[in-house]
């Protein structure tokens, strides 16, 4: 509470600041509803189903000069409860600059395949589950702490958008840093996404990379999607449970479909994906997994929003709730 105080002033004295030093927008999302999980007790030691929420503002100064630089400072304060946390966070910063086509932004940055949009079309439901291709462990934006230091370069030339993306040692003690690129085209019937991340860690750890690429095409108000991840663990720790075969590594592609149709106020959407390896030590005992959703438009910025899936480990994840965004 007393973040979001101290944010909410910072926001306001800025706003009213004469003469205004720099453009402040706040923006954001709330959740509010239902949350299940099969196992969950197994697992956590908590409830299958839980009341869960989520809070979450986001604030960004800019700058402009007479030659055209744009500097831009922005971050995140989520609030939220549900299976896995219970917490307030102010999450690390990012700082850059924009010139004409090209951003360039440092700190607590996504890596180049996040900074993508088709990349999260598969999910369904309010946690935004399901249909991942990519299961290699990338350092990516941290919406609950300082994340990792990197650099993230995007070039934008209407409907292409190129990034870059260089990141040290974050999520995982291990590593020596990742790079990351990846190009998109949505312009069109027909879009397309591709990406590659590579991940170097110390002797005796391996690395890690991994490449996706997504696809859509939209006719009248179904979207057709297809996403094909291909992950390789140079030690095998992607399918650990191969080095007691004496097998050192394990390529693992992982291919989804989903379809997504549009009925009016009602958006309803689905997903099937398929592995071809099983990490045993994660829990997984199958290759496949699918799940649906949807929502339903309650107004601009609001919606009822539903969703079921099932993963690699035969759990069954679900929920349901309003969601409004301003």
């Amino acid at each position: 509470m007393k973040q979001l105080i101290s944010l909410a002033a910072i926001a306001t004295s800025v706003a009213f600041a004469q003469p205004a030093a720099a453009e402040v927008t706040l923006n954001g999302y709330a959740f509010t509803g239902l949350y299940y999980e099969k196992n969950a007790n197994a697992r956590y030691g908590e409830k299958e189903t839980q009341l869960f929420q989520r809070l979450q503002f986001g604030i960004k100064a800019e700058k402009k000069t007479d030659n055209g630089l744009t500097f831009f400072g922005s971050l995140l304060l989520r609030s939220e409860t549900d299976n896995k946390h219970n917490s307030s966070t102010l999450n690390g910063a990012q700082v850059g600059l924009k010139y004409g086509p090209f951003t360039l932004a440092v700190g607590n940055v996504s890596d180049a395949i996040h900074s993508l949009k088709l990349f999260y079309d598969s999910q369904v439901g309010l946690c935004a589950c399901g249909g991942n291709t990519l299961t290699v462990p990338y350092i990516k934006y941290d919406f609950y702490t300082g994340g990792a230091n990197g650099i993230l370069v995007t070039y934008n030339l209407g409907k292409f958008t190129a990034n870059a993306a260089w990141e040290s040692n974050g999520d995982s003690t291990a590593a020596k840093g990742e790079g990351s690129i990846s190009v998109s085209y949505t312009g069109g019937p027909l879009k397309f996404e591709l990406g590659y991340v590579h991940q170097s860690r110390y002797t005796g750890h391996g690395g890690y990379s991994g490449e996706t690429f997504v696809t859509e095409y939209a006719q009248g108000k179904t979207t057709f999607g297809l996403a094909i991840g291909y992950n390789k663990s140079d030690a095998g720790l992607l399918n650990r449970d191969n080095l007691a075969k004496g097998q050192p590594g394990l390529d693992k592609t992982i291919a989804t479909i989903y379809v997504i149709r549009k009925f009016n106020a009602m958006t309803l959407q689905a997903f099937y994906s398929q592995s071809t390896g099983i990490d045993t030590l994660s829990g997984e005992v199958r290759k496949t997994s699918y799940g649906a959703g949807g929502s339903y438009d309650l107004g601009p910025g609001a919606s009822f929003v539903f969703g079921a899936h099932t993963d690699r480990t035969k759990d069954v994840i679900g929920d349901l709730g309003l969601k409004f965004s301003f």
